[in-house]
């Protein structure tokens, strides 16, 4: 759902990792995979060091600040355990973060300019990172450069407890949608001529886009999972 003063918009679409609060589209996007690093033959100094960076890594990319391609990794690995999809999704889920897109995503979300993104193409191995997951996939890691504190968090009852704090003590969330929920989540559409994709950084894992861009993806066939 959206909101507006005075106005009346179409919806805002929601794109993360346990699903969507569009109720006429609540597949869920694929989560499949984490950072491939073998912690095992690190110190506890240099586990400690490497979860405060990650903190700092995390932080910066939900914010919608360019992040390098050395500090995002350019391989992962499918977690343990973890049902494989049949071949690559259009939208994925790495470590709940960072969001995983095809060639053909990224070609047709470059043409669309939604406002600015980053790629950088990435290996996807198997959980015994012996090979790779998907032969010949072509993948990159997505970076939204927009961060808009659009969701109105207490109209938005798919928030649940928060999880954490932001640097400037605002609370953290990750939204909730165990079960179908009308009007889930109250979002403030795009200001006219703003970035039609973007991240708020109060809620882990979530990717906000215009009914426009939404449109165009599934009519490509390039929706979520």
């Amino acid at each position: 759902m959206t909101k507006e003063a005075g106005a009346k918009s179409g919806p805002v679409r929601v794109w993360f990792a346990a699903g969507s609060v569009d109720n006429n589209a609540s597949k869920p996007i694929w989560q499949v995979g984490q950072h491939d690093i073998d912690v095992d033959p690190l110190t506890k100094e240099q586990r400690i060091a490497l979860r405060k960076k990650n903190k700092v890594v995390r932080q910066a990319y939900r914010s919608g600040v360019e992040v390098s391609a050395a500090d995002l990794g350019p391989t992962y690995s499918l977690i343990p355990d973890e049902r494989k999809p049949s071949g690559p999704q259009p939208f994925m889920l790495f470590g709940g973060l960072e969001t995983i897109v095809t060639a053909e995503t990224r070609a047709l979300l470059e043409e669309l300019d939604p406002g600015p993104l980053r790629f950088h193409a990435i290996e996807v191995l198997n959980a015994a990172r012996t090979a790779p997951l998907w032969k010949g996939a072509d993948l990159h890691v997505m970076q939204v450069l927009t961060c808009r504190r659009a969701v109105v968090v207490a109209e938005s009852r798919a928030l649940g407890d928060p999880v954490g704090k932001c640097p400037d003590g605002e609370a953290l969330y990750m939204v909730s949608t165990s079960h179908e929920m009308k009007d889930a989540m109250v979002v403030l559409p795009p200001p006219e001529g703003a970035a039609e994709m973007w991240l708020d950084d109060r809620l882990t894992g979530a990717l906000f886009v215009s009914d426009r861009v939404a449109k165009a993806l599934r009519a490509a066939k390039l929706s979520r999972g």
